[in-house]
């Protein structure tokens, strides 16, 4: 069996030479000089064909082993650059659940702290001014309620949980990811914006950092 690669235009010369002299016998009869004649007669029927360049069997399977192999070296150098930045994200988003477990650990005693602050100003101020405790109480917890971050770390945790299920999933979207991150990153914004403590900031600005990573990374995933 054999297999066709190309083929090749191949002149037809008994074929031209019956032209040639039939054109030149019309002209010389009818007193007509005919300029580059062979350019015409090729354009006339049967005097141009395609000859068939033929390779055997032997030289067309090593041709074809050569592409599969590199069909299979591009496989797996794609497979390799996938699990490593697949990796990547997951380092970089157990970076912020580290974080975000510091300020869990922080976050209880933050309220207490602020509020001892207000009261030991409001204290030092009392010698000078008026204050109605009920009115000061219920402006305290009132201060103290905006500045409460759980709704955002349980947002967060939740965003964290569902990348992880959607970068280890079979079928992975750069957009999706990228979506993703963008409601991370609302809600680490928020915190840092209600934080109101230096310990909590260094945590919001090493998460805001993680997260920069991640937007560049997933910007290689289709």
């Amino acid at each position: 069996m054999k297999q066709i690669c190309n083929r090749q235009p191949i002149l037809t010369a008994k074929v031209i030479d019956a032209y040639i002299t039939e054109l030149q016998s019309i002209a010389t009869q009818n007193n007509i000089v005919i300029h580059d004649m062979l350019s015409i007669v090729t354009a006339l029927p049967n005097a141009v064909t395609l000859q068939k360049n033929e390779t055997d069997d032997e030289a067309f399977a090593q041709l074809m082993k050569v592409v599969n192999d590199c069909i299979a070296n591009f496989d797996q150098f794609r497979k390799k650059e996938g699990e490593s930045l697949q990796q990547d994200l997951l380092n970089n988003l157990q970076s912020i659940e580290n974080h975000l477990e510091q300020i869990n650990s922080i976050a209880p005693h933050r309220i207490e702290n602020i509020k001892q602050r207000i009261l030991l100003q409001l204290e030092a101020a009392s010698e000078n001014i008026t204050v109605d405790k009920n009115r000061f109480e219920q402006e305290l917890i009132y201060f103290l309620e905006r500045l409460d971050i759980n709704e955002e770390k349980v947002r967060l945790i939740s965003h964290l949980n569902y990348f992880t299920d959607h970068v280890k999933g079979k079928e992975v979207g750069g957009k999706k990811l990228g979506f993703i991150i963008q409601e991370m990153g609302r809600e680490i914004n928020t915190m840092g914006a209600k934080a109101n403590d230096a310990a909590i900031q260094v945590h919001i600005i090493n998460m805001k950092d993680d997260l920069e990573k991640m937007k560049e990374q997933v910007l290689n995933i289709v």
